[in-house]
């Protein structure tokens, strides 16, 4: 799967589920997969992201595209130092931007139930499942390719 392709599969079943929560972020898996295999292009693949995200979201839209740059300027840094196509750094990424970006709006909307922490774990997890998913389905992202 490209990056578009995750970022179209996202905007397309936030529509049909009910709840985001249920719902992977795949623009962000996407996001990291895609600079994971061409760290040069962490910016432009970012700013997509970022401006995607922000179509849907009412407030905070700026913080929301700053988030996502900085995703992907650590990916970025990580290749530096750590072989980032290995998909345990890419789940621990997309697992701790994961928590940043649900657990950043819950903060910023002043809004915690046990219900919400829940559903935010559970979006993580599936979050962090569909990397493994999206590598299996896509073996460029398992290798790197630049």
């Amino acid at each position: 799967m490209s990056f578009a392709i995750c970022v179209a599969a996202h905007v397309v079943l936030v529509q049909i589920v009910g709840s985001p929560w249920w719902v992977p972020n795949l623009t962000l898996v996407g996001l990291v997969l895609s600079v994971a295999a061409f760290p040069s292009r962490w910016f432009w693949l970012s700013a997509i992201a970022g401006w995607v995200m922000m179509l849907w979201t009412i407030r905070y839209s700026g913080l929301v595209m700053a988030t996502f740059l900085v995703v992907g300027w650590v990916v970025r840094v990580l290749a530096r130092h750590w072989d980032v196509t290995n998909v345990h750094v890419q789940r621990w990424v997309v697992g701790g931007a994961s928590v940043v970006i649900a657990g950043g709006a819950l903060w910023s909307e002043q809004l915690w139930s046990l219900w919400l922490l829940g559903a935010l774990c559970v979006h993580v997890v599936l979050t962090i499942a569909a990397v493994s998913l999206l590598r299996v389905m896509q073996p460029k992202y398992a290798k790197g390719a630049a």
